[in-house]
Formats: C-alpha cells, structure tokens, sequence
C-alpha cells in the first residue's frame, strides 16, 4: 500500500492510520517532491510528480494500492 499526501503535507499525515495500516498490509507514505524530506522537482509538474510515483511503483515490482488525499489522490 502507497500512502500518498496532498499538496502543502508531507507523508507525516498518514502517521495515525500507518500503524493500524502496518498490522495488515506492507505501508510506503511517501514526500511527494518538494515536500516533507523530499528535495524539489524543478519544474513542478503533475506530470513529473506521477513519472516519480510510477518508478516507485516499478521498483517495487508488485501489485500496489495506492491511497491519497486531496491532490495526492
């Protein structure tokens, strides 16, 4: 399961609900660039945040679910 925040968060908004999350399932929340400890993209684009999104998913070469709120939805 990927947890994904929205813009002006960081993937410490998912802090309350990982933990019971992590009982069932393998949990990644994620610092969408330029927020929490991720460095910024320049430019920022919809495009480029979802290729970064892509690659995690890639990498982890399994079926994913991913969970978002607001614009990380």
């Amino acid at each position: 399961m990927v947890l994904i925040h929205g813009i002006g968060s960081s993937r410490t908004i998912w802090d309350r609900v990982r933990v019971p999350l992590e009982e069932r399932f393998d949990v990644i929340a994620v610092d969408l660039p330029g927020f929490g400890a991720s460095p910024p993209l320049r430019p920022f684009t919809f495009d480029a945040v979802v290729e970064r999104l892509v690659l995690l998913v890639d990498r982890l070469a399994a079926p994913v679910v991913a969970v978002g709120h607001s614009m990380g939805g």
